[in-house]
């Protein structure tokens, strides 16, 4: 009786085992975000710890939309002395102090 109950414990846990590995993956989400240069300066916006995306600049007076896969965003960006930054917008809108 126990040899028959292990091997049914183990006949389940093999096809746990291959139902998860035979899952298909998620799809990956997209998410967009926002940068508008309100400043009298070109900005570099540069990715604080993520690879998905890349540096870029924004001149005075233009935005930019960038596509990542993660739902936030990580970003350093020049002249932060000169320069307020509001997110509270799901963007980043950049204005001179």
């Amino acid at each position: 009786m126990k040899k028959i109950l292990l091997l049914i414990i183990i006949a389940i846990s093999i096809v746990t085992s291959c139902a998860l590995f035979f899952e298909e993956p998620d799809e990956v989400d997209e998410h967009n975000f926002t940068f508008v240069n309100n400043s009298s300066y070109t900005l570099t916006i540069t990715p604080n710890g993520q690879d998905s995306w890349l540096e870029f600049q924004i001149a005075s007076g233009n935005s930019r939309t960038i596509t990542i896969p993660e739902n936030i965003i990580y970003f350093s960006y020049n002249n932060a002395g000169s320069i307020y930054c509001d997110t509270s917008g799901g963007g980043a809108v950049f204005t001179d102090l």
